[in-house]
């Protein structure tokens, strides 16, 4: 070899290394087994969550629902001895439905019925879902026949995934029923102070019991809107947060990303780099 074209360790460029980066397509495997847990998961969620739906919603007899209709009835046209600006207006405004109409009161009992309906339907639905995945994977050939199984799978994750949306749909709704059935049933209290550490609520005694010393109610807003208002706000914003970051992750982790420093020559003109 020529002795003025050889390149030596003490020639090797002194340039900052190029750096490159390639994105190599994920190559995930998934089982016959993967997939059966996912379908099992779903449909014993659906089993436990429908059946509390169900009976939630059989829980109160006509006469409890009727009483919780006139409570807020008298919240409404301000009968309790509450908040002046705590009824009426203020009360629709709180949950955002100024265009209901100035003359109607919120009828728990109804709230309850509408939203446990629908959450029974969209659970209902997501079982359905899981079945039929489950049915037509045990009658197919997915279990012996390896390249039938990703045919399968390239279509039913898609529907897998949609029972699993309707579950989160009804999970949801179930929740907002439960906070229903909450402002239903717990006193509206004007003057109730809540603890920080011990999570405990302290009634003002001067406020929240007339003069015989019987407990009086009267404020919507701070008596109940507050507490579980903002308690199942924060589930129904955290519940799909948490599995779409989870999801976000779970794609991105799919990816590697091959890093090549290129510009370290050794003597015999070879290129050293490295992966990350």
């Amino acid at each position: 070899m020529d002795s003025s074209t050889s390149l030596t360790r003490t020639e090797t460029p002194k340039s900052k290394p190029d750096v490159k980066k390639e994105v190599i397509p994920p190559k995930v495997q998934h089982s016959f087994e993967d997939i059966e847990g996912l379908i099992n998961n779903l449909l014993m969620l659906n089993t436990f969550t429908l059946g509390f739906s169900i009976s939630f919603l059989a829980a109160f007899e006509n006469e409890a629902l009727l009483a919780m209709d006139q409570r807020y009835f008298n919240v409404f046209t301000g009968a309790f001895k509450g908040s002046a600006d705590d009824s009426g207006k203020l009360m629709i405004k709180s949950f955002g439905e100024q265009h209901i109409g100035e003359d109607y009161s919120l009828s728990p009992s109804g709230t309850i019925l509408v939203r446990g309906m629908r959450s029974t339907t969209c659970l209902t639905f997501s079982l359905i879902v899981g079945l039929a995945s489950y049915v037509s994977m045990c009658l197919s050939d997915a279990r012996e026949d390896q390249k039938f199984f990703i045919k399968w799978y390239s279509w039913f994750k898609w529907i897998i995934l949609s029972g699993y949306c309707l579950y989160v749909a009804g999970f949801t709704l179930f929740y907002l029923m439960v906070a229903a059935s909450a402002y239903a049933l717990f006193p509206m209290y004007c003057g109730a102070k809540r603890g920080f550490l011990s999570n405990s609520v302290w009634l003002d005694t001067k406020v929240d019991f007339d003069a015989s010393g019987a407990p009086q109610e009267g404020c919507f807003i701070k008596g109940m809107k507050d507490p579980v208002g903002d308690t199942t706000l924060i589930l129904n914003i955290m519940m799909p947060a948490i599995l779409l970051f989870c999801g976000i992750v779970t794609y991105a982790m799919h990816y590697k990303t091959k890093v090549i420093k290129s510009g370290r020559v050794g003597a015999d003109g070879t290129l050293y780099g490295r992966w990350k």
